[in-house]
């Protein structure tokens, strides 16, 4: 049978990489993932999950779903979602689901197998995201939909107040929003600015399209007041103006 050493070989990843994907731990890349994953499955290994439980007892163990491991945000909530797990004496186990909606769907399939008591995730699964975590086995308290609302237990901005007191402090009758495609309560946002400010041009990126949008933003010469619903998107704003559009005068705000 095939050991952690050679799905660590094959793979061209550190054992301590094999025996965290293997066991739904620690920090691991969406690449790294699939690579020991195909590995384990050419080398023909299988690792039953749930008797390993038996023999320890219960899981401990929460999982937590994040969009990417790049951005600012996710990180800083894993810090702190991690430091609130550990004082409840759990591990956290991290998967990325690179806002794709079937590779979700593939985790919580992973995760439930890996006997996790609950999830906390910025879903791409919009209101069915808890219809859907209740098919898999996970009753809606299970269940934390962090930033982007499933449908069930929310952890996020009161956006209705945020809307008002932006509108408050630019005393502006128009301005551009940019926010993530996946980030379903970002309406209710804008359509709460809206109702307060006047005119919004709201502008929608993804991982794939946030540079080249952001610097269309700019380009148009229209962005006199930019708000954002994301320190990362705020980051890359500021970046891109000041590097390329400096004589622009522009106002950012972000929600965090």
């Amino acid at each position: 049978m095939a050991t952690i050493k050679d799905i660590a070989r094959k793979a061209g990843v550190s054992q301590g990489t094999v025996s965290n994907v293997l066991n739904g731990k620690g920090n691991v890349s969406s690449t790294k993932i699939l690579k020991v994953e195909e590995a384990a499955k050419a080398l023909g290994y299988t690792a039953n999950e749930k008797a390993k439980l038996l023999r320890k007892g219960s899981s401990k163990t929460l999982a937590l779903i994040l969009p990417n491991p790049y951005d600012r945000q996710y990180s800083d909530f894993l810090i702190s979602f991690t430091a609130f797990a550990e004082a409840q004496g759990c591990d956290v186990a991290l998967y990325y689901s690179e806002d794709d909606s079937e590779q979700e769907r593939n985790l919580i399939e992973r995760i439930k197998s890996s006997m996790a008591i609950g999830i906390a995730t910025y879903t791409t699964l919009g209101k069915r995201a808890v219809a859907t975590y209740q098919a898999y086995g996970y009753e809606p308290h299970q269940v934390l939909f962090v930033e982007r609302s499933g449908g069930g237990s929310y952890l996020g901005f009161d956006y209705t107040n945020a809307a008002h007191a932006i509108a408050e402090h630019l005393g502006t009758d128009s301005l551009t929003l940019v926010s993530e495609e996946q980030a379903s309560q970002d309406e209710q946002f804008s359509k709460a600015l809206e109702t307060r400010v006047g005119h919004i041009k709201h502008v929608r990126t993804n991982t794939f399209s946030r540079k080249s949008k952001l610097f269309a933003v700019y380009e148009e010469k229209g962005a006199k007041v930019v708000v954002t619903t994301s320190l990362a998107l705020a980051r890359m704003c500021r970046s891109i103006q000041t590097s390329f559009f400096p004589e622009t005068e522009s106002a950012l705000l972000t929600l965090a």
